[in-house]
């Protein structure tokens, strides 16, 4: 299953996150701090162990798993001038049964943006999420919202045959290593088309241009979590940031 995930990865040009490389060819942002391969682009730590990281070669990142905690990982990443800060929606990144086992965090993105925002340093850290992505629509929708990159998790295990019993995911042998790689690059290939035909709905040319006023929210409470107005209502400073009572 690895070395049928690194093939389309390979193929596709798309950086593996985890805690071990899949192949040496893999382009891989790891999530253990020691690790080394000829493939590692990066690391990432959580954010209260940072101590020392800025100071290694490529990529340098941390996470940040808990709503409570996003503005001391914001300046912790601004005082360590980190490249990226990991939203981990999933309260367990690495490991697939923190997105079976939990709904996703989507208030770490608006939360995220914000701290920036009211620092003004937007854009000086990319921001990463990871947490219940499955469809190009989800990351359409999450770029809006601020994200520079997704992850996807059980999504891509599903793709390579991975099938969800007793909370876990499961392999079985009933398909070749060609057929799981011709089935995570056809969910890739598929989801970057519908995000980008999600940009050309709102007249927009590039993907990353997509901004939250082009979303709405169609639940009241899918509007507090993401911050994003009420459909129907006008985009006010009030309403994006969730203000009680206004949105």
């Amino acid at each position: 299953v690895r070395l049928a995930v690194a093939a389309a990865l390979n193929e596709l040009g798309v950086v593996y996150c985890g805690r071990k490389p899949l192949s040496k060819a893999t382009p891989w942002l790891s999530l253990d701090p020691g690790a080394h391969c000829d493939a590692l682009v990066g690391r990432i730590v959580p954010w209260d162990s940072v101590s020392g990281l800025d100071a290694l070669d490529g990529l340098c990142g941390a996470s940040v798993s808990g709503s409570g905690d996003v503005e001391s990982a914001v300046d912790t990443a601004l005082e360590h001038g980190l490249d990226l800060l990991l939203l981990d929606g999933t309260i367990g990144v690495g490991d697939l049964a923190g997105e079976l086992d939990n709904p996703p965090q989507f208030d770490l993105l608006p939360r995220a943006v914000m701290a920036l925002r009211q620092r003004r340093r937007e854009e000086h850290v990319a921001l990463v999420y990871t947490g219940g992505v499955r469809s190009g629509t989800d990351a359409a929708k999450l770029i809006a919202m601020g994200a520079s990159a997704v992850i996807y998790g059980v999504a891509a295990a599903i793709a390579v045959g991975g099938a969800i019993q007793d909370g876990a995911v499961h392999y079985s042998t009933d398909r070749t290593a060609e057929d799981r790689t011709t089935g995570l690059r056809a969910l890739l290939q598929a989801n970057a088309s519908e995000a980008s035909m999600m940009a050309r709905c709102t007249g927009k040319t590039r993907l990353h241009n997509l901004e939250p006023e082009d979303l709405r929210a169609v639940t009241l409470a899918t509007a507090r979590v993401t911050q994003i107005p009420l459909v129907g209502h006008r985009a006010t400073s009030d309403a994006v940031i969730g203000v009680p009572g206004r949105v």
